[in-house]
């Protein structure tokens, strides 16, 4: 509270209240537990884009409208990544990846690729789900090397395809969810030893 007073020019302490109140219900901020609405307390609070920073598109929460064609919702967001890496990458084809999170149009593809949480693979039939889970990977790849980095090692790797993860309609997959889960047709990955989801998940 006493930060939005200062920072923002609040003269009394109910309006800074009001403020942080806002941008709560707004899915701007958050109790770091979920636990709490903003006042003034002694309760710490985060910012929407540090709240998940393990889920790729977790910059904001999506809550405009949704394209209903999924495959050209991905066909734009490929094209605006294309765009950024374009940039950044030299005559022999090498991506300069950390250099790419610098460029302007980077802003705007970390909140439009949110819109992805809007979108159900469970409502689409098998062909068009493998086609969008394929685009779907290969962008997110991308995404998650420019945001993340590109893992050295193997058990960075290992971590990276487990651990690294994006919200689609609501269901948080990782790397290996969707290679393994959706794409080979729910097939066990290597050095583990379950399938990535059960025989009733509708994700599969």
């Amino acid at each position: 509270v006493q930060f939005f007073k200062e920072y923002y020019g609040f003269s009394d302490l109910e309006a800074a209240v009001r403020f942080g109140v806002m941008l709560q219900e707004r899915h701007i901020i958050h109790h770091v537990t979920k636990d709490h609405v903003f006042g003034d307390t002694n309760y710490f609070f985060r910012l929407q884009p540090y709240q998940n920073p393990r889920i790729l598109n977790s910059f904001r929460v999506w809550t405009d409208r949704v394209d209903p064609d999924s495959m050209s919702l991905l066909a734009r967001l490929n094209k605006l990544m294309g765009s950024i890496l374009s940039n950044v990458t030299d005559s022999n084809g090498n991506i300069d990846y950390l250099s790419a999170s610098k460029d302007p149009k980077y802003i705007t593809f970390e909140e439009n690729v949110c819109e992805l949480q809007g979108v159900s693979m469970t409502l689409m039939d098998n062909k068009t789900k493998l086609a969008f889970g394929i685009n779907l990977y290969n962008l997110m790849i991308k995404y998650a090397f420019v945001k993340l980095g590109i893992p050295g090692t193997n058990l960075q790797r290992y971590c990276f395809f487990d651990d690294v993860s994006f919200d689609i309609g609501g269901d948080i997959l990782s790397f290996s969810d969707l290679e393994n889960g959706v794409l080979r047709g729910n097939k066990k990955p290597p050095a583990h030893l379950n399938a990535p989801f059960s025989k009733k998940d509708p994700k599969r």
